[in-house]
């Protein structure tokens, strides 16, 4: 199983729960509380792809590492820090915490939906019998 495979199963799953909450959250929910979870979706999906592209630096093809573990902790929290400085201006225009709670946790689910796809999948390839 690549990672190239994964990752764009993930991006796939992360994309539809987006756009189907996100039009559920239009049609019933304030303006507010459906931009808070647009914006804390793109958060997320912009740190992902920035995170998954630092640690795949790390690796050679064939596994093993060889990256410094100090910068990716440095990366990881500059991340974090833009993240939060982000958030605070967000909190600060009217955008629903909760909303943006909800955004920012969004790709959690894709993560389920793509973990029990796949392990559906790989129980139907190994079966015996």
């Amino acid at each position: 199983m690549k990672w190239e495979d994964i990752y764009k199963s993930l991006s796939l799953a992360n994309l539809v729960i987006i756009i189907s909450v996100g039009l559920c959250l239009n049609l019933f929910a304030e303006p507010s509380f459906c931009f808070g979870f647009l914006i804390g979706a793109i958060i997320m999906l912009v740190n992902f792809h920035f995170m998954q592209k630092n640690i795949r630096s790390l690796f050679i093809r064939e596994g093993f590492f060889v990256g410094n573990t100090m910068a990716l902790v440095s990366k990881f929290y500059f991340r974090l820090a833009i993240i939060g400085i982000i958030i605070y201006i967000l909190l600060g225009k009217n955008v629903d915490p909760v909303g943006l709670v909800l955004g920012l946790s969004a790709h959690i689910m894709g993560i389920v939906i793509t973990g029990f796809y796949y392990g559906i999948r790989f129980y139907k390839e190994n079966r015996k019998g």
